[in-house]
């Protein structure tokens, strides 16, 4: 098994999911959300080729379905496996992650 890091975008989508669950549905229904959110993404480390690469999107980027939250990810040389970004799967995040690209 690889290691799993998350940029620090990711972390503060992480964060801000936690909030937003906490104002919208309650502490206890967003411990459990974030507490099934990260036993995901110890499945994307266990099995890192578990989500398609996305060559449509630049940089190509692999896209986890987690309820209703993209995980975005790239393998890294070493087996490990970095997470980009983690949003809702309404919002743009195709161009989030191009953005992630431009200078």
């Amino acid at each position: 098994m690889g290691r799993l890091r998350l940029t620090e975008d990711a972390d503060h989508d992480l964060a801000n999911i936690y909030i937003q669950g906490v104002q919208t549905f309650g502490m206890a229904q967003a411990d459990r959300y974030i507490d099934d959110l990260l036993q995901a993404l110890d499945r994307i480390q266990d099995f890192p080729n578990i989500a398609r690469l996305r060559e449509t999107i630049t940089p190509a980027v692999r896209a986890y379905v987690f309820r209703s939250h993209v995980i975005l990810y790239d393998l890294e040389d070493d087996d490990g496996v970095v997470v980009i970004r983690i949003r809702h799967a309404h919002e743009d995040w195709m161009n989030l992650v191009q953005e992630i690209d431009d200078p």
